[in-house]
Order: C-alpha cells, then structure tokens, then sequence
C-alpha cells in the first residue's frame, strides 16, 4: 500500500451538463472531430495551451457518452473521423 502513489486532485473545469451542452452547439454549425471542438472550447474560454490534453480528453469522453445517448454520430470519410448531429428520424 505505501508503494501505491494517491491520486492527484481532479480540476473541475465546466459546470453541471456544460461540457455536453458545448459540444452539441459545436456541432450544430458543422461535423468536426475532437481536436477541433476542443480547440473551439479553449479558444472561447480563454485558457492556454497548457489545457489542451486535458480538454481533449474531456472533449472526447464527452463525444462517446453522446454517442451512447444517441446524440451524436461518427461520419468517417476522407478527412479522417468527423462527429455530427444525429439526424432527426
């Protein structure tokens, strides 16, 4: 047990259903991939670089719950995995 490192302290970043409700607005204007969205995301909150893998990876955790709810869809073409808007049935 002493061998075992504690985990570090975890950095609330976004309010409740914020980060979820981000992406989707993202997404309404065009189909982008995680790199894009979360790069959007830094860019209107004004935080630096430095936060960059974290957001990425909150982004991207985010994308795959969205697309478990059904939310949104993976569109793979020639620019590589871009996420889209589910369409309405």
């Amino acid at each position: 047990p002493k061998g075992i490192a504690p985990r570090g302290k975890y950095k609330q970043l976004f309010g409740r259903n914020e980060l979820k409700l981000t992406v989707i607005n993202a997404l309404r204007s065009a189909p982008a991939d995680d790199e894009t969205i979360a790069a959007q995301i830094i860019a209107a909150k004004g935080w630096g670089d430095d936060t960059h893998a974290d957001v990425l990876k909150r982004v991207r955790h985010a994308l795959q719950r969205a697309q478990k709810d059904g939310y949104v869809v993976q569109d793979f073409g020639p620019d590589g995995c871009l996420w889209r808007l589910q369409p309405a049935l």
